[in-house]
């Protein structure tokens, strides 16, 4: 095969891609709609657009067109056509890996529509990775196809409290719409033991106990096959910490990923609003030292307050006035201690107070976490290893 070409096009082409779609797509829309010259010359007229299409050159030689509109969340296929003399030597299908590697880099979708009686085109984009998605136009005469960005990693939500969970799934979905296109995420499951089986545990800082259920919905997510996972809930981490056997699967540590993001932000002193549990532990101190970053939390009668709203109203789903004023004054109170930024390092507090009702700059930890979650599963960043134990 000689060397595939492609120049951008100019509105001189305008005469080569009409007669090559009455070439190459005549005798389809002949045995559809009949062919009107008058009619198909003004649709093409129209319709022509020199800034998205390229002409398909073999030794200087104009073969071919195809017409790309590169759009925010996807890459649209308009046109692929090629002169009958040159169709069967591989040059739609090199054209369309082209197409479908540059989507890659983008951690985007490829769509087209074809025409249901062109079923050589249908059978080759079905080898090269697309599948059907819809039907439409007059009779459902163009079947729509869809390439996914090869290469992403099905999550796992290890869900311990409920809020914080889906709004983890919530937001991780939510960056597939914006990143993929509408209604369109990498694969996620989510596995979730009931948060009172643990709470006795808990209360008797039984950690092994909480980490031995915590380590059964791992291998329930590993057996639904996730490629990896998250835990949205800060404390659980100190029973996923515990230096046991690792876990079923590799998973993002969600204090790590907050460390990472206030050493990215230039933060030198964090606030942290958490449960007693967190707050009372060198979870947040030790892992954002990592980073050299210091750590506060609120003073005792304020760390009382902030977990008794955790635990009676926020993982229950209650979020009111009240609570969101109290944790604003405490937050301010962090502010005047030298804190440049608080963490919500509980997942249900971002749903109570956000970066436009807080004193300080926020550090939301399950919403940081589905988007490191996001990176990771379309490829963006590389696989965890964790499986557990301290970091």
């Amino acid at each position: 095969m000689n060397s595939i070409g492609l120049r951008p096009a100019t509105a001189a082409d305008s005469e080569f891609c009409y007669r090559l779609h009455r070439a190459a797509m005549g005798p389809y829309i002949e045995a559809i709609w009949g062919w009107d010259e008058a009619d198909q010359r003004g649709f093409h007229e129209r319709g022509f657009d020199p800034a998205n299409t390229q002409i398909v050159t073999i030794e200087g030689d104009d073969v071919g067109s195809v017409t790309v509109d590169r759009r925010p969340t996807e890459i649209y296929l308009g046109r692929i056509e090629i002169l009958p003399d040159y169709q069967g030597r591989g040059i739609g299908r090199q054209l369309i890996q082209r197409l479908r590697h540059e989507a890659a880099s983008r951690h985007q979708p490829v769509l087209l529509d074809v025409l249901v009686v062109n079923r050589r085109a249908y059978a080759l984009y079905q080898r090269l990775g697309f599948q059907e998605i819809a039907r439409h136009g007059e009779n459902d005469l163009k079947i729509r196809m869809r390439a996914e960005p090869p290469g992403m990693r099905h999550l796992g939500i290890l869900a311990h409290s409920v809020e914080g969970a889906a709004l983890c799934l919530r937001a991780f979905c939510r960056h597939g719409s914006a990143r993929l296109g509408p209604y369109h995420h990498p694969d996620v499951t989510l596995d979730c033991i009931a948060f009172g089986t643990s709470m006795p545990a808990w209360e008797a800082r039984d950690f092994p106990t909480v980490r031995a259920t915590l380590a059964t919905s791992v291998a329930r997510l590993a057996g639904a096959g996730a490629d990896f996972f998250v835990c949205p809930d800060n404390t659980a981490h100190l029973a996923l910490e515990l230096p046991d056997p690792p876990l079923a699967l590799p998973g993002l540590h969600i204090v790590d990923v907050l460390a990472a993001q206030a050493h990215r932000d230039g933060r030198g002193r964090v606030g942290v609003l958490g449960t007693k549990y967190t707050m009372d532990s060198d979870l947040y101190p030790r892992t954002l030292a990592r980073y050299g970053i210091e750590a506060a939390v609120p003073d005792d009668d304020d760390r009382r307050i902030v977990n008794d709203v955790i635990f009676d109203e926020l993982v229950e789903g209650v979020f009111t006035d009240r609570a969101r004023s109290t944790y604003t004054q405490i937050v301010e109170k962090l502010r005047g201690r030298g804190c440049d930024a608080v963490a919500l390092a509980c997942t249900e507090i971002s749903l109570l107070i956000d970066a436009e009702s807080a004193p300080l700059p926020v550090l939301d930890s399950t919403r940081l976490l589905a988007a490191a979650a996001f990176d990771v599963a379309v490829g963006s960043a590389p696989a965890p290893t964790w499986r557990g134990g301290p970091v």
